[in-house]
């Protein structure tokens, strides 16, 4: 009687219900059937009539037995019902998961000569192994992974000729056959590029080391595209290849290009609570200045404590591929608690990729410079040769969320005056960022050590010794001010350094962060770091904007070890990017 009444108000009125996914199974695998349910998805909405709901109802069951056997119950039922007599009306949709079913064999052939059936492919290179559930899913990502493997080996054009799945529903296993038609091998031909302008097609190849009949990758055409797009000189890169091979089974390569910009003008400011309240730096630069990526950098800085210029050079690819030349010189004035200089210094190098995240430097300096300090006033004429080894496996260098950064340096400086016997300054650096969890929790840790191996502290420039404290330092100390001191309470800095420092970066929303951090670190007029001195420590609350040049970054920072007339209660530090 109810369910009639129930059908007489469906003629006339609007139908409201809820739909239950009903029976014996995981939470998990609950929450995904009612993710697939469209009946479930659309309750919220009236239904003109249950007969409408009969026919949702009997798609979902078709729907959801889909999405069984692609998780591997392969001996599932989905019934359909409804409960009529209540307001709103229930949607029921009763499931019997069974087990799950397990790939007991897998076999892989080819179509081609008799003598050669099979592909030399393990299960594990496709993602499958016996045993492991049958899964749609990975049996679909099996196929794909193997006719990347045929691309990988030189086929540009395989299809799976069959894929046959047969299920034992008496011992709830799987057995599959996939028959893979690798199609007609390739090699490479020419490399045509078009689209340059300014960027002189030798440096377009030198980049690209192309070779006419190496064997056809997928893999060679997206590294082609990666290092065209690493040099930052085209806005557009595409690549090219005709659907099969010519008559000789060369397919060639199209490399179509659109240059961008190659003049940039770039402008920042830090701001913070020291002597070195607000700090102005422009430059300018041509990132392919005589045609073969070659940059011109110039830039300048000035501030309260420092007013400096500087010029910069680098040609890719000098000599050989994979090497650098680099030239840079600068001048530089600064007056500070610590020192007053006035220095002119120039520097040629080469650096040298190895591998993708190795850069190995070597070069030669020179510097001459007037420097006064609380003790007296000097002349430096030094010569040097700077080395170091850097890897980074950041995924970007403003912003890191995951990877490694690690920096080995040292220079050994030898001197053209008597102000100074010569000396090596050597210094390690690392950091190292993880999400937690989740991407908007990022974990980063940073450290440094140097050390300066000189006969006594007045052996080195003031302006060649350590320093700690400020904005990208040790945070809640002023600029340099961590560390030993002279009567006047003004920095003289140390042969040996030592800093940590740590910070959780919480993303509260899609552009502003929340980061609590603790840096701590000290100054040693010793050669090595005396870990027997205290430590200065300091704590403090970042916020961060988040903008498509980098983070804003705004950090209070509070000094834990506070010294009396020396370190104020607090520091801040505004600039661009996070601190480290």
């Amino acid at each position: 009687m109810a369910l009639g009444a129930g059908v007489a108000r469906a003629a006339s009125d609007p139908i409201t219900y809820v739909t239950r996914v009903t029976g014996e199974m995981s939470e998990e695998l609950r929450g995904f059937l009612e993710g697939v349910s469209q009946s479930r998805q659309f309750q919220d909405r009236e239904v003109a009539s249950l007969s409408v709901l009969r026919r949702r109802l009997a798609e979902d069951e078709t729907r959801l037995l889909k999405a069984l056997r692609s998780k591997g119950f392969y001996g599932a039922a989905v019934v359909g019902s409804m409960a009529a007599d209540g307001v709103p009306n229930q949607a029921i949709l009763m499931v019997e998961a069974g087990p799950v079913y397990l790939i007991e064999d897998v076999v892989i052939e080819r179509t081609g000569a008799p003598r050669d059936p099979t592909v030399e492919v393990a299960l594990a290179d496709i993602g499958l192994e016996m045993g492991m559930p049958a899964e749609a899913s990975r049996l679909k990502a099996a196929e794909e992974a193997l006719l990347d493997i045929a691309r990988r080996s030189g086929y540009p054009a395989p299809a799976i000729a069959e894929a046959r799945y047969v299920v034992d529903h008496d011992r709830t296993t799987l057995t599959s056959r996939i028959l893979l038609d690798p199609g007609a091998p390739a090699t490479f031909g020419v490399l045509t590029v078009e689209g340059l302008e300014a960027v002189r097609e030798r440096y377009v190849r030198v980049l690209a080391d192309w070779r006419v009949g190496r064997s056809y990758d997928p893999r060679v055409l997206k590294d082609l595209k990666r290092r065209i797009s690493d040099t930052s000189l085209f806005s557009t890169i595409i690549v090219e290849t005709p659907g099969m091979p010519d008559s000789a089974g060369r397919l060639p390569v199209t490399l179509r290009l659109e240059e961008r910009d190659r003049r940039t003008v770039g402008l920042g400011l830090r701001v913070t609570s020291g002597d070195d309240f607000l700090s102005a730096n422009a430059s300018w630069q041509h990132r392919n200045y005589l045609g073969g990526g070659e940059s011109l950098k110039a830039e300048t800085t000035l501030s309260s404590l420092e007013q400096k210029a500087a010029l910069g050079f680098r040609k890719p690819h000098f000599i050989k591929r994979g090497q650098t030349f680099v030239a840079s010189t600068v001048a530089r004035h600064e007056d500070s608690d610590a020192f007053e200089e006035s220095s002119l210094a120039a520097s040629i190098g080469l650096e040298r990729q190895a591998g993708e995240i190795y850069t190995t430097n070597v070069g030669l300096a020179a510097e001459l410079a007037s420097i006064s300090d609380s003790e007296d006033d000097s002349y430096f004429a030094l010569v040097g040769m700077p080395v170091g080894l850097t890897r980074d496996s950041r995924d970007t260098p403003l912003d890191a969320t995951t990877g490694t950064l690690f920096s080995a340096r040292a220079t050994p400086w030898a001197s053209l005056s008597e102000s100074s016997s010569g000396f090596v300054v050597a210094e390690l650096s690392g950091a190292v960022y993880q999400k937690l969890g989740s991407p908007r929790i990022v974990a980063a840790a940073r450290a440094r050590i140097g050390s300066i191996l000189a006969g006594d502290l007045r052996d080195v420039p003031a302006n060649k010794r350590f320093y700690a404290g400020g904005g990208s330092s040790i945070r809640g100390y002023e600029f340099r001010r961590v560390g030993p001191l002279d009567s006047d309470g003004d920095p003289t800095g140390g042969r040996a350094v030592a800093e940590i420092g740590a910070e959780i970066r919480f993303l509260v929303t899609e552009t502003i962060g929340v980061v609590p951090f603790i840096d701590c670190g000290q100054v040693y007029k010793t050669t090595l770091p005396g870990f027997d001195e205290d430590l200065q420590w300091a704590a403090g609350l970042g916020l961060r904007y988040i903008t498509p040049i980098g983070p804003i970054r705004l950090d209070v920072a509070f000094p834990l070890d506070r010294r009396a007339g020396i370190d104020d209660r607090f520091q801040f530090y505004v600039s661009i990017g996070q601190a480290f």
